[in-house]
């Protein structure tokens, strides 16, 4: 009966992809293990596309289904499987689908095979070929490449189980939603190469309690550090000139604000609007001039 259950409930996973796609899909056994596709004529040579694939342990995209290469993995093809644990990818995969392997709370490494064209792995983490992007990230401590400048959106998103990570000087990029509800994530540094922190990019770490931003960082996006509520004091380095609404709103713990003078009248409260949240009551702003700054952080 449990057996029967589970087949069930798989098959009504495989329905809900195939209807978002065009495409017929076609369930297919492969050494024991279960794969939703479709093939398409809009892939060269009548690719394998993967709709949904197993949902826990160690899992090895196939380089073939049913005889077809696979090609693709479209986006949340693995959304929400936590019970995934490590990622291999072959040669022949050169499409990889946004938050194809979002929410998957327990993934802790991806492995892709040197000789594919797209993509390649480093320290556990799936990057582009030449390792500049960092496209999706794990749980655990990471320590991210010297090659990676940019972390691409939801890179990290809700990976609960990351509890650090060190982000090297070369990154300049933090891409939208690229930490989104990092639970685990209690501190984060951001180099001073770092000039752009995308919208909604630490929202939801409401285990921060440390954040530094670093001397070269000139915009800060929407709801950047929205919902940080263990986030005690920020200290806004004079870099930044763009800072979008509702920043730092929900960070219910911040006590202390350190701003450049010029903003006295240009985006504190903007700050901290989101139509729910206002600056906390007890949190003070304490406005510093420029030339006494070092490394971001005021003198006393």
């Amino acid at each position: 009966m449990k057996q029967t259950k589970l087949w069930i409930g798989f098959l009504g996973i495989c329905l809900m992809a195939a209807a978002r796609h065009e495409a017929l899909a076609a369930i297919t056994i492969q050494d024991g293990i279960p794969w939703v596709y479709s093939v398409s004529n809009n892939f060269a040579g009548g690719g394998a596309t993967i709709l949904h694939g197993p949902g826990c342990g160690n899992v090895t995209i196939p380089s073939k289904l049913d005889g077809y290469p696979v090609t693709n993995i479209v986006d949340s093809a693995f959304y929400g499987c936590s019970g995934l644990t490590s990622v291999t990818i072959g040669n022949s995969v050169t499409s990889i689908g946004d938050y194809a392997f979002g929410y998957c709370s327990g993934l802790l490494s991806f492995s892709v095979a040197v000789g594919n064209s797209r993509y390649s792995s480093v320290s556990g983490l799936l990057l582009t070929k030449d390792g500049t992007t960092l496209l999706q990230g794990v749980n655990g401590d990471v320590t991210i490449p010297d090659s990676v400048t940019s972390i691409g959106d939801f890179a990290f998103a809700h990976c609960s189980g990351l509890t650090s990570v060190a982000l090297p000087d070369n990154v300049t990029n933090i891409g939208e939603h690229a930490f989104y509800y990092c639970r685990g994530l209690t501190s984060v540094t951001l180099p001073d190469s770092v000039t752009d922190i995308g919208q909604y990019a630490f929202y939801g770490c409401s285990g921060l309690t440390s954040v530094t931003i670093g001397n070269s960082v000139t915009n800060i996006g929407w709801h950047a550090f929205d919902y940080c509520p263990s986030l005690a004091s920020v200290t806004i380095p004079d870099s930044v000139t763009s800072i979008g609404a509702g920043a730092f709103s929900g960070c219910s713990g911040l006590k202390t604000l350190y701003a450049p003078e010029s903003w006295k009248t240009k985006y504190v409260y903007g700050m901290f609007w989101s139509g729910y949240a206002d600056v906390p009551e007890d949190c003070e702003i304490i406005y510093y001039a420029p030339a006494r700054t070092r490394t971001g952080v005021p003198y006393t």
